[in-house]
């Protein structure tokens, strides 16, 4: 029995909530794209899942810190169900994302993960206080994997999805309508970078566990200090009390190379990640 993790960094800036005249106007959306590839029969039933991280700096409200650190988990959640039910390659998981400020008939061009060739864009058609409209439209060479009408719950999200062909990706394009007076979340540009894994320790997989047939996942929330450290964990959704503990332990161990502003100093940030404890 052993548990297999894998995490991969989204980063994350915190802003103001937009100006209420601007707010009538325009609605924060945020575009999550993730790219699937079927599995080999042995990885399937080992259910392994690869679970998006989240960096969120320290520097933002404390309401809004809270906010992207709640929605970082539910998206995670959401990608794992995508990858369990469709029995995806837990360690090919290409992504990107987006977060725009759209008013209503605004076409935004969607950023592609690297090496996949595909073309994405969404247009915000109509929104009110309860949910938004838009069209969004995936294609790859040419050939259109989606062009579908989706309708979002205002704090809320919704997934497009698209396959090209049995042997080519899954394309997974995840949706998200800022609540009213929620407070905008947008990841960093190129001015910032997020924190680089460097060592990685795979947690021990409990033996009582084990031999009680336990398993799951469990979605932790660590703070990287300016050093790179972990200086504290949390669990953010827990799976079992033995499977949490082993996930903590092993995540304290981990080290990065420090998250830097746009001044090129580090910066302590939040980092979320979810482990997935298989039994094989």
């Amino acid at each position: 029995m052993r548990t297999r993790v894998f995490a991969t960094a989204i980063a994350l800036a915190l802003t103001a909530p937009p100006a209420a005249a601007d707010s009538e106007k325009s609605l924060p959306v945020g575009f999550e794209i993730v790219v699937g590839f079927p599995a080999a029969a042995s990885e399937a039933a080992a259910s392994t899942v690869v679970v998006p991280g989240f960096v969120i700096p320290l520097d933002g409200p404390e309401d809004a810190r809270a906010a992207a650190s709640e929605r970082s988990t539910g998206l995670a959640q959401a990608v794992e169900r995508l990858w369990a039910t469709f029995r995806l390659d837990p360690a090919r998981r290409p992504q990107s994302s987006r977060l725009a400020l759209l008013a209503a008939g605004r076409r935004l061009e969607l950023p592609s993960p690297a090496g996949i060739g595909l073309e994405a864009s969404a247009t915000l058609a109509t929104f009110d206080d309860d949910a938004a409209s838009l069209q969004v439209i995936v294609r790859r060479a040419g050939r259109v994997l989606a062009d579908t009408a989706v309708r979002v719950k205002r704090g809320g999200r919704a997934v497009v999805g698209g396959m090209d062909g049995v042997e080519a990706p899954y394309v997974f394009v995840v949706v998200e309508a800022a609540a009213v007076g929620q407070p905008a979340v947008a990841r960093l540009d190129d001015s910032v970078t997020a924190p680089e894994l460097v060592h990685k320790l795979a947690p021990q997989y409990p033996l009582e566990a084990r031999q009680a047939g336990v398993s799951g996942a469990v979605v932790l929330e660590a703070q990287i200090g300016l050093d790179g450290r972990v200086e504290a964990v949390r669990v953010a959704r827990g799976a079992d009390a033995r499977l949490d503990e082993a996930a903590v332990a092993a995540v304290r161990q981990w080290r990065f190379k420090p998250a830097r502003g746009g001044d090129g100093r580090p910066t302590r940030v939040l980092f979320t990640v979810t482990l997935r404890f298989a039994l094989q």
